[in-house]
């Protein structure tokens, strides 16, 4: 299991004000609650499957990427959040055996875009396995941020950002914790 911030691996009081570092490698005699928000990845302890950071998959633009004649071309972060600006297409080489995919997406609209704007962004994500749609989520601008867990028959993944009613004025999105469940 993993902590954002930090990576649980030893036993910690709970007595002692709950959770201060690392934790879980040996089984505890008293229940340690967690908030799930707190948890970043929990890795499974089987060898027949592997998680693998969507960031390490090999992406290819399939279609868009330019906005009004101006190259919008996907980036990431070194925490490995995607960024990406409607309308624009992604393609991901995944292993055939991968089975799952899990990811935050929410807008990405920092404190330098004024309030007045912030009504023109909007758009629409939709996720593809092979020629099957498998999730369809509208985001907006005053919207919570959406987990994703999907199940992936290994066709091929592709992720489309779709332009929202305005057009692609302010249809920016951040995908972060992009994980593959992967069959070994």
């Amino acid at each position: 299991v993993y902590l954002r911030k930090a990576r649980i691996n030893r036993a910690v009081d709970p007595a002692v004000g709950g959770v201060q570092g690392t934790f879980v490698a040996e089984p505890q005699t008293a229940p340690i609650t967690l908030p799930m928000e707190y948890v970043k990845l929990i890795e499974p302890l089987s060898s027949q499957v592997a998680l693998q950071p969507l960031t390490e998959i090999e992406m290819t633009t399939v279609a868009g990427g330019e906005v009004f004649g101006v190259a919008m071309r996907p980036s990431v972060s070194p925490d490995g959040a995607i960024r990406l600006h409607a309308p624009i297409t992604l393609g991901f080489d995944v292993p055939d055996t991968a089975r799952r995919l899990a990811f935050t997406v929410a807008m990405d609209l920092d404190e330098t875009v004024p309030e007045s704007r912030r009504p023109l962004a909007g758009c629409e994500l939709v996720v593809y396995d092979g020629d099957e749609e498998i999730a369809r989520h509208t985001l907006t601008p005053d919207g919570p941020a959406k987990r994703l867990n999907l199940p992936l028959a290994g066709e091929g993944l592709r992720i489309a950002l779709k332009n929202g009613v305005n057009g692609p004025v302010l249809d920016r999105v951040i995908l972060t914790d992009g994980q593959l469940l992967v069959s070994e």
